[in-house]
């Protein structure tokens, strides 16, 4: 036991709780991970049924002791340790750079303190894992708030209490903001925030990890530049569907990885090369199918100027010091900007597709796309240099 070390507690079944698929005691163990800690998992000694699932569940990622062992576990009694409630969906924000003091976060709903967090000492740890037959180890780290500890209240949008299937929904909506963005506008087309959490609870069933996701989507994308080419009606809609499914699938691995905390530059790079080149080979087989005609290249030839200039915007301004800065303990983390939301999500020209190819006039979507593509980058830019042009701050995953 050290000060790296993040012990999770085990209260109930809540730590089984799978947000988007993912067990919530795995996704703290992932946050232990990225932080790089290492991580015990501490159950009721009295609840051995529970302790022996959750035991099965982290199996070779981490130990899995009951609270009468781990008063047992050596170590410097005022060493300083993080707990964590596994009952709790937790941003990993909260964690970063916390390590050189004793803290408590804090959570008030209807009038009841919950601490689902903490950095204490290991004697303090103990005794709150000796309480857990009696008291949630949210409850009990809420009772080491005294006038020594420093007190972090937790915002709404980093913390959700796993209680039932309502609350877990909670939880995934509020990942699904990080990626997708605030739920406004018309949530008739924001399919993507409904289905693509549902889709990766199916997918997490199976032995595709994101990064297969993303080949996967990036096949399904090549397939429907492919069919919409051919001639007809019916290929059109077929190919139109095909492409709006791939970003489907897309979505929910990018929210499998969010959830399991396993986002990583080789997927997310893959997804914005596998986007950038099915979005161009779309609009030419548009030109040479269904769109062909009078300045379609030229049109074509202008849209593609689009899609690349808006991939390198999004490369240079946002996504490479994203990249570079994950997985850094520091406690001022990038703050949300919604370009990153807008520009993966990338929804319109699904849409439009699916609507041109609904009324047979793929002909004109090449017209929009000429244009859209090249406002997408230069509104945002415009908007930026507004804010006046200073470092761009992103969002960190939640």
């Amino acid at each position: 036991m050290n000060a790296d070390t993040l012990v999770v507690m085990v209260s109930g079944r809540g730590a089984l709780a799978r947000l988007a698929g993912v067990p919530s005691v795995l996704r703290h163990l992932a946050t232990a991970r990225l932080l790089g800690m290492q991580a015990i998992v501490v159950f009721p000694a009295s609840r051995r049924a529970l302790g022996a699932e959750v035991s099965g569940v982290v199996a070779g990622v981490a130990r899995c002791l009951s609270s009468d062992e781990f008063q047992r576990e050596s170590g410097d009694a005022g060493e300083l340790v993080t707990v964590v409630s596994a009952e709790w969906y937790l941003s990993p924000s909260p964690l970063r750079g916390r390590r050189e003091r004793r803290i408590v976060t804090r959570v008030c709903e209807r009038g009841a303190v919950s601490s689902p967090l903490a950095r204490i000492t290991l004697a303090e740890a103990k005794t709150v894992a000796r309480n857990l037959d009696r008291e949630s180890a949210a409850t009990g780290l809420a009772r080491l708030i005294d006038s020594d500890v420093a007190v972090v209240d937790l915002p709404a949008r980093a913390e959700q209490r796993l209680s039932d299937n309502v609350s877990t929904r909670h939880a995934e909506n509020k990942l699904a903001d990080t990626l997708f963005g605030p739920n406004r506008g018309l949530s008739l087309v924001r399919v993507k925030r409904r289905v693509a959490p549902m889709l990766a609870r199916v997918l997490a069933l199976t032995p595709l990890a994101p990064l297969g996701i993303a080949v996967v989507k990036l096949a399904t994308g090549l397939v429907a530049a492919w069919v919409i080419a051919g001639p007809g009606y019916s290929t059109g809609v077929a190919g139109a569907v095909l492409f709006f499914s791939s970003r489907m699938l897309g979505a929910a691995g990018a929210v499998l990885a969010r959830a399991g905390l396993r986002d990583n530059e080789i997927r997310e790079k893959l997804d914005l090369a596998g986007d950038t080149v099915v979005h161009v080979a779309v609009l030419w087989s548009l030109a040479g199918g269904p769109a062909r005609g009078e300045g379609a290249v030229a049109l074509t030839c202008i849209a593609t100027a689009g899609v690349l200039a808006s991939t390198a915007v999004a490369y240079v301004f946002v996504l490479q010091e994203l990249w570079a800065t994950r997985g850094r303990d520091d406690r001022e983390g990038p703050t949300s900007d919604e370009f990153v939301a807008r520009f993966t999500q990338r929804d319109g020209i699904a849409y439009a597709l699916v609507f041109a190819a609904l009324t047979a006039r793929l002909d004109l979507f090449l017209l929009a796309a000429a244009v859209a593509s090249h406002l997408f980058y230069l509104l945002w830019l415009i908007a930026r240099q507004r804010r006046g042009g200073g470092t761009l701050q992103l969002r960190r995953a939640s």
